[in-house]
């Protein structure tokens, strides 16, 4: 009886245990003890042949825990992808609403009342950047229109305005 090498049987690549092709280490150690036992004692397996499919079972498994390693890796890197697009996207929206400073706009309040004057100030409240128009605060994501500059302030007074920034 002659049983040919495990090594042919393992897939390449990454194992997956749904994928019923791939060959698991659990079912590579079961096959080789069933060929341990099923050997023929007259003609017994060579130690080299025995040594080879144990170099394969700890190659497998060396592969799988690898794997393993590099899914949470993966995983971590992912979420601190994430968390850095979130804090982006945040001083992106602090930037934006920085430069409506002495812009007139037109948006409502939280009490859902609407009002248009010009920015007089931005502030930061809980990580989230307001306009104060006519002293009264307007979320950025309830601003409906941005109109130009107003033409009667100089540059100047734009300048000193934008370093005007409050946090509560």
């Amino acid at each position: 009886m002659e049983i040919n090498g495990l090594g042919s049987m393992i897939t390449k690549g990454t194992t997956s245990e749904t994928n019923k092709n791939t060959l698991g280490k659990d079912a590579f150690l079961q096959l080789l003890v069933t060929q341990l036992k099923h050997q023929d004692p007259l003609s017994p397996m060579e130690d080299k042949e025995f040594i080879a499919q144990m170099a394969q079972f700890s190659s497998l498994e060396q592969m799988q825990n690898l794997n393993k390693v590099m899914e949470v890796g993966f995983s971590h890197l992912i979420a601190s992808q994430e968390d850095l697009l979130i804090t982006f996207n945040t001083w992106q929206t602090m930037a934006n609403s920085f430069n409506l400073i002495g812009k007139e706009v037109t948006g409502y309040t939280d009490k859902k009342e609407l009002v248009t004057g010009l920015v007089e100030r931005v502030i930061v409240n809980s990580g989230e950047p307001k306009v104060v128009v006519n002293g009264k605060e307007i979320r950025i994501s309830l601003i409906d229109q941005v109109a130009g500059i107003n033409s009667n302030q100089s540059d100047n007074d734009i300048e000193e305005d934008a370093g005007e920034v409050a946090h509560e």
